[in-house]
């Protein structure tokens, strides 16, 4: 009985430092009533050069050796592989077919490895780190199976064990968040299937490091916001006009910390830079704004561990909880006592007995149109222009009459 299929299964594993071909038979000999006698591989390079083939004494493949590893892939000076079709000739011999079976089958090999690319981001303002996969995988539009490690280590400082797992995005969030340098190193090991029994098994790597130092500039202000809420909540009982003073100040300023956040995060600086002045005015910002911990940042010698900002000036125990979306909020958005910012018309809203109360809007209404101004000097006489084109003759005129 002769065998429905008879193939070899061919590997380019650039995983090692020397790069090797596996072969594997994986005919269902025992399936069609056969067994294998002998397997031999010939391996012709892009050159024409034979650069593998056995003895047919010494067989590669026996019953219960149908693998054969670590046969030597060419590499020019540089150690790369030679580029090129490489052509694959597998004859096996079985009991009922001594003249063998025979498969051959070429691979044009130009395979490039893909660059592994991290993408980090540092946000003072929610106190997060990320790291984030952004390799492109595909290789002559050949999606790779992935086994990521995906590593992020902590500050030297910091006496945490590095994050580690397979995915693509890895965070960092308070109460982990420090200041430091923080190192990303991603491994993968990729496999990919072209077709016909053939795939090419490589391994790729990339490092890199990233510093979070958040800005001083928001601790100053955080001292100021959290002096603040301090008063808030001691004038709630004793003295209830300058809470509800205060209360505006402290909306208005939170407000303006959702628009800084925003403007941080699209690069705006200028933007930013003049929101944080807004606050600084409107609390009245002094250099006597001192506290232990400002911004959430300890100011000891030890690690430099980071609050998320809101967190940080409004609590995180589930109320006062600030929510900030596009549009008037949903009635089932938030809880009593949390308040809401809209981001198109700066409108800042409260919760109470359910319902979402509009407080105070931080767009001001459009100025006047200013003044005419004065009508300017004249101007100094503009140089001579150039001569213009001589005209067309005119026309021949009229003979006079005879003189007297």
């Amino acid at each position: 009985m002769a065998l429905g299929v008879f193939d070899i299964q061919v590997v380019f594993d650039l995983k090692e430092d020397i790069p090797v071909f596996h072969f594997t038979d994986g005919n269902d000999y025992a399936g069609d009533g056969d067994v294998l006698t002998g397997g031999y591989i010939k391996i012709i390079a892009p050159n024409g050069n034979t650069i593998y083939e056995t003895d047919p004494g010494t067989p590669d493949f026996i019953p219960g050796q149908l693998t054969l590893d670590g046969v030597l892939i060419p590499t020019d000076v540089s150690g790369r592989i030679v580029h090129g079709q490489y052509s694959f000739e597998y004859r096996g011999i079985t009991q009922n077919n001594t003249d063998g079976y025979l498969v051959t089958k070429t691979f044009q090999y130009s395979f490039c490895s893909p660059q592994i690319t991290i993408e980090t981001e540092v946000d003072c303002f929610l106190a997060r780190f990320r790291s984030r996969d952004k390799t492109s995988y595909p290789v002559g539009g050949v999606v790779p199976q992935i086994t990521r490690v995906h590593e992020v280590h902590f500050p030297a400082i910091v006496n945490l064990s590095a994050l580690s797992s397979n995915s693509e995005l890895q965070e960092i969030l308070y109460p982990n968040f420090y200041e430091g340098t923080y190192t990303t190193k991603i491994v993968s090991t990729l496999v990919y299937d072209p077709g016909d029994g053939i795939s090419i098994c490589t391994e790729v790597s990339g490092q890199k490091d990233t510093e979070a130092s958040c800005d001083v500039n928001l601790c100053k202000i955080y001292c100021c916001i959290r002096a603040l809420k301090t008063r808030l909540d001691r004038l709630q009982c004793d003295n209830r006009r300058l809470y509800e003073q205060e209360k505006a100040n402290f909306i208005q300023v939170i407000g303006l910390m959702a628009l800084f956040e925003h403007a941080t995060k699209c690069g705006q600086q200028n933007d930013a830079i003049g929101y944080l002045e807004e606050i600084q005015t409107i609390l009245n910002c002094t250099d006597d704004c001192r506290c232990g911990k400002c911004g959430g940042k300890d100011s000891g010698s030890g690690p430099q561990q980071i609050k998320p900002f809101i967190d940080s000036v409004i609590g995180s125990s589930g109320t006062n909880k600030w929510i900030k979306g596009l549009g008037a909020p949903s009635g089932v958005l938030g809880n009593d006592g949390d308040f809401y910012f809209d981001i198109n018309t700066g409108d800042v809203y409260e919760k109470v007995a359910g319902s979402w109360n509009f407080l105070i809007t931080l767009k001001g209404l459009d100025g006047k149109d200013g003044a005419d101004g004065a009508d300017g000097n004249d101007g100094a006489p503009g140089p001579q222009g150039p001569q213009g084109f001589q005209g067309p003759q005119g026309p021949i005129g009229l003979t006079g009459p005879p003189g007297s």
